[in-house]
């Protein structure tokens, strides 16, 4: 893995997807992308399914909401980066 994108969200049912389109349809291909959700959300789940099959996106959601404009976040994405 030569770099990893971390992406952190709140409800961007629709700004994601494409987001992650754009990513997979670069010809390069050694990154991971790293999406964190902040606080648990069923519909986010539903949105990022799709993207799940792809083994450059990893997906998660924290128990609770940090509400601290990512910074939390963040700082899991770049513990959890390769």
């Amino acid at each position: 893995m030569l770099f990893s994108i971390i992406v952190v969200a709140y409800q961007r049912y629709s700004k994601i997807p494409c987001l992650l389109h754009s990513l997979l349809s670069q010809t390069f291909e050694d990154f991971e992308v790293i999406v964190l959700h902040d606080g648990p959300d069923e519909k986010h789940i539903s949105v990022m399914n799709p993207f799940l099959n792809d083994g450059r996106i990893k997906y998660a959601q924290t128990q609770t909401r940090y509400n601290d404009y990512g910074h939390s976040l963040r700082n899991i994405g770049i513990n959890e980066a390769k």
